[in-house]
C-alpha cells in the first residue's frame, strides 16, 4: 500500500515536471514567433508557424480532455465507493460532514492529479488565445505597413 502511495506522489512529480516542461516550451515557441514580427517579410512564416502550433495545441488539449473526462469519471467512482464504505462497511458511523472529509483525505492525491490536469489545460486554451491574438496582431501589422508605404508614396 505505501509503495502504490509513492508510485503515485512519483508520477504527480513527473506529471508536473512533464507538463512545466511543456508549457516553458510553447512560451518560447510564442516569444520566438512575436519577435520575428518586428520584420516584415518573415510575416507569412509567422502566420503558418502560429496556425500550425494552434493546430497541435487544439489538438493536444483535445486529448486532454479525454484524459480528464475518464479520470474525472474514476475520481466520481472512487468517490462514491468511499461513501458506500464510509455508509455500510465502516464499523464507526460518522455524520455526512465527516465522510467527506475522510473522503476527500482519502482521495487527496486523485484530487490533486485531477486538478494538475484542469490548470494545465486551462494553460493550453489561453495559449491558443495568445495564439489567436496573435494572428489578430500580425493582420494589423501588414496593414500598418501598407499604410506606411502609402503614406511615403502620397508625400
Amino acid at each position: 500500500m505505501e509503495e502504490t502511495s509513492q508510485n503515485q506522489a512519483s508520477s504527480k512529480e513527473t506529471l508536473q515536471k512533464r507538463f512545466e516542461n511543456e508549457r516553458k516550451e510553447y512560451k518560447e515557441r510564442i516569444d520566438e514567433l512575436t519577435k520575428k514580427m518586428n520584420n516584415m517579410y518573415t510575416l507569412s512564416e509567422v502566420m503558418v508557424e502560429a496556425l500550425s502550433l494552434r493546430q497541435v495545441i487544439l489538438d493536444y488539449s483535445h486529448t486532454l480532455m479525454d484524459m480528464l473526462v475518464k479520470l474525472n469519471a474514476d475520481y466520481k467512482k472512487k468517490r462514491k465507493d468511499r461513501r458506500y464504505y464510509y455508509n455500510n462497511e465502516c464499523d464507526e458511523r460518522f455524520s455526512d460532514r465527516i465522510i467527506e472529509q475522510n473522503i476527500d483525505v482519502d482521495l487527496e492525491k486523485d484530487g490533486k492529479i485531477v486538478d494538475t490536469f484542469n490548470n494545465h489545460l486551462s494553460y493550453m486554451k489561453g495559449t491558443i488565445e495568445t495564439i489567436d491574438k496573435l494572428l489578430y496582431a500580425v493582420n494589423w501589422r501588414m496593414k500598418l505597413e501598407e499604410y506606411k508605404v502609402g503614406s511615403k508614396i502620397g508625400s
